[in-house]
């Protein structure tokens, strides 16, 4: 059929056979193309027997390659699968209302209270933090400062921001309080006498808080105010004081070391001396190593407390 086309081709005009050819040549182009794509590509016979493939019957038989004995889909169990995520039982244990929870926002407009109320009241309206380390021990981190306005109490400003307290303190010190974030308990001091604690003055006195306070949960946020600590880089292990279940100091009182030795009145009576020789000594040098090292995060030192001291007692020499 195609020498017959082609034969015939020669008849025609020479403008007309031209354009007969490419016709054909192309059509024998797709043919072939065709045939090659459905994988039934044929030895060239004769053009009579072109049309015995018929395109209809003309399939495709595609087979996917056979995955590599080496390829896994899966990799083999590994020893590390056992280990067990805390996390994935409780992702958050410390229930918290949606503007108490321990995030950049809260955590920053809390701080923005705290500084306000401050400000206008002074550390009478505020109160110092402090959570133990759990299982009863004597051992109280120095975790931030609590404000509030005169309508509302300290217990109640405590309670409203418990979550953000303790939060705040389990990532302040992860070792110690994070593994019982949910479990913590808090306590306060009056504001601003770290330096008291530091020195275990007997007259200071922790007081233990609850986050269960009636009408905490309806004191708005902008009445109440929470600054947490902060450890900044290179500083020491933070502050911390050791306490009796009771909140007094379990350690004697420790004096500056160029303060006057405290004498009693002749006519006091035993019990007052034994109880002076053992509240009022001279500390050693262990002692004042270890009260320079906790006071490193305030930056102050010995001297710039004992200075303290004399100024609230009238002391200093002018």
């Amino acid at each position: 059929m195609l020498c017959q086309l082609l034969t015939r081709t020669n008849m025609l005009p020479p403008s007309k056979n031209v354009t007969i050819r490419m016709l054909l040549s192309l059509w024998i182009q797709v043919f072939l193309a065709g045939q090659q794509l459905s994988g039934h590509v044929t030895a060239f016979q004769s053009p009579s027997a072109w049309h015995q493939t018929s395109w209809a019957t003309t399939t495709c038989s595609w087979t996917p390659p056979r995955p590599s004995s080496s390829t896994k889909l899966f990799r083999q169990k590994s020893k590390w699968d056992d280990l067990e995520d805390e996390h994935d039982e409780d992702e958050d244990p410390i229930l918290a209302a949606p503007n108490m929870k321990c995030i950049p926002r809260n955590v920053q407009r809390q701080h923005f209270n705290f500084n306000a109320i401050y400000q206008i009241g002074g550390k009478e309206l505020t109160w110092d933090v402090y959570v133990p380390e759990p299982d009863g021990s004597e051992t109280f981190w120095f975790v931030g400062k609590v404000a509030r306005t005169s309508d509302v109490s300290a217990e109640q400003a405590v309670a409203r921001q418990w979550p953000l307290i303790c939060e705040h303190a389990a990532l302040l010190r992860p070792q110690e309080l994070w593994p019982s974030r949910a479990n913590l308990d808090a306590w306060i001091a009056p504001g601003d006498s770290e330096i008291e604690v530091a020195y275990n003055r007997p007259d200071v006195v922790f007081t233990k808080m609850s986050k269960d306070v009636d009408g905490a949960s309806e004191i708005k946020h902008n009445l109440i105010g929470f600054q947490g600590e902060r450890y900044e880089q290179g500083e020491g292990m933070g502050f911390r004081t050791y306490r009796t279940p009771d909140g007094k100091p379990a350690k004697p009182e420790i004096q500056t070391p160029e303060a006057p030795a405290m004498t009693n009145e002749e006519d006091d009576n035993e019990e007052e001396d034994a109880f002076s020789e053992k509240q009022f000594r001279a500390p050693t040098d262990e002692e004042l190593k270890k009260l320079q090292d906790a006071l490193k995060d305030k930056n102050m030192n010995i001297e710039e407390l004992y200075e303290e001291q004399q100024k609230r007692e009238g002391t200093l020499d002018q």
